[in-house]
């Protein structure tokens, strides 16, 4: 019966360190390589893979818990679920114990269907209509449950 309590109250505590923190503007930086300026990727609209770039969902995805390449190895897979990584680097702060997914632009039904693909991550909504992504994915100490899910996904 703890578990489920402690699972409760790390989402909660995570939530509302979102609320309280408001969204995530400062530039994040790549822990893995000190000194390093902000860390920028975006995926090629041109891409002939990608036809439907008009319908992705652009994430924000930031490492949780300080694996080397965690944000970036994810967001290659993230095509799989019809995401592109906008932007990736570091939560600034961490660790977190779950990944979550943060709504900022997306309809509710199409954030908690991504939450659902990402493999049942915690959906928090914090709609923000001046951010460029459409969400964010922090991810937490689970994170292998998402790369689980996308590795699994049909290309």
């Amino acid at each position: 019966m703890r578990a489920p309590r402690l699972l409760l109250l790390s989402a909660v505590t995570v939530g509302l360190a979102f609320v309280l923190a408001g969204p995530l503007t400062r530039a994040v930086l790549d822990r893995g390589a000190p000194g390093l300026a902000e860390r920028r990727e975006t995926v090629d609209a041109s891409s002939p893979d990608r036809p439907d770039v008009e319908a992705d969902v652009h994430l924000k995805v930031l490492n949780g818990v300080g694996v080397t390449n965690l944000a970036s190895d994810i967001s290659l897979l993230l095509h799989k679920v019809g995401c592109v990584a906008q932007t990736i680097g570091n939560a600034e702060t961490g660790p977190y114990p779950a990944s979550l997914l943060v709504n900022r632009r997306l309809p509710p039904a199409r954030a908690e269907a991504l939450a659902a693909d990402l493999g049942e991550i915690l959906l928090i909504a914090e709609l923000d209509e001046a951010t460029e992504e459409d969400a964010v994915l922090v991810l937490g100490d689970d994170y292998a449950r998402v790369l689980d899910r996308l590795s699994g996904a049909p290309d």
